[in-house]
């Protein structure tokens, strides 16, 4: 009984998470989209964005990579080289972002744990959480629970919401 109600509780949570996730992710493209214009066209500027986005929220860049048409795997090629790069300047350069990427990777790993079970702990999308968790994690020891990351996730969307409303501009 007690696992059962684990599994509607880490589904309910999962819900609210996923939409969360989903708009950390919006909000970080369109800052990122900003940003690089400065640097390359528009397209480029805006694949490098989604492809930094995927990134720093734990996406498989290669299953990204094969589900594209063939122009767009031609431009993700000429910057593929700079994912991870501009992905950790990010990191570095904004708290904010830094710490909703920690907690979002934590909350992740324990929704899909409680979903999956021990499967999980194998799987590349574990892994993956785990190489941003081992880079930044310390700076953040507090646990992660659905209140904690609810307060994180609303002071950051306060923070990026500049960017979504300047791009509507």
């Amino acid at each position: 009984m007690l696992k059962f109600l684990g599994k509607i509780v880490a589904g309910q949570n999962s819900k609210q998470f996923e939409e969360q996730l989903r708009r950390v992710k919006i909000f970080l493209y369109a800052e990122l989209s900003m940003e690089y214009q400065r640097d390359f066209d528009s397209e480029l500027a805006s694949i490098l964005a989604s492809q930094v986005a995927n990134y720093l929220t734990g996406e498989d860049l290669d299953q990204s990579y094969a589900s594209v048409d063939e122009p767009t795997r031609s431009k993700i090629r000429q910057i593929k080289d700079q994912i991870i790069s501009r992905a950790d300047e990010k990191m570095l350069n904004d708290d904010t972002l830094r710490e909703t990427i920690v907690y979002t990777h934590r909350m992740k790993t324990v929704l899909s744990f409680a979903k999956k079970g021990p499967q999980y702990l194998k799987s590349a999308e574990k892994h993956r959480s785990e190489q941003i968790l081992l880079r930044y994690g310390a700076q953040f020891p507090q646990e992660v629970t659905p209140k904690i990351y609810d307060q994180l996730f609303s002071r950051f969307a306060q923070a990026k919401q500049r960017f979504i409303s300047g791009a509507r501009h």
